[in-house]
């Protein structure tokens, strides 16, 4: 697992299939995996080119309480006929990173969405990108 500054590094907005296609150039000849959470992953249609996403990587699913492991194998059977995906078995998390910038955003404790070992360099991020904007 590696963790990329692509998308921080970008002019503009970015979109998760550009930052793919950079990765897949990057990474030539390596699986590329892409993790989201069950409830992002269940809007993916509305996504800028989803299918070429599921092309470029593999969806690494992470169940949010509310979905379930059926849920997601429908959503993907109906809308994408994909088999490009995993479903991560083990803990469902309820933290996601929308959950976690709108705490960070309205001067919120964040301690419940992240270990407290990182909280104070999260909202340093936090603070630092929304002071560029």
């Amino acid at each position: 697992i590696e963790v990329s500054d692509i998308e921080v590094e970008s002019e503009g907005k970015s979109y998760t299939v550009r930052t793919l296609e950079t990765l897949t150039e990057q990474f030539k000849g390596k699986r590329i995996g892409f993790l989201c959470g069950s409830d992002s992953v269940l809007s993916l249609q509305k996504w800028v080119e989803p299918r070429r996403i599921l092309e470029l990587a593999t969806c690494v699913v992470m169940l949010r309480e509310k979905d379930s492991q059926e849920d997601v194998e429908d959503y993907f059977n109906a809308k994408f006929e994909s088999s490009n995906y995993i479903i991560l078995d083990g803990t469902i998390h309820e933290s996601s990173s929308t959950a976690i910038r709108s705490e960070i955003i309205g001067k919120n404790d964040v301690l419940n969405h992240v270990p407290r070992g990182i909280e104070s360099l999260v909202k340093e991020y936090m603070n630092d990108y929304w002071s560029d904007r």
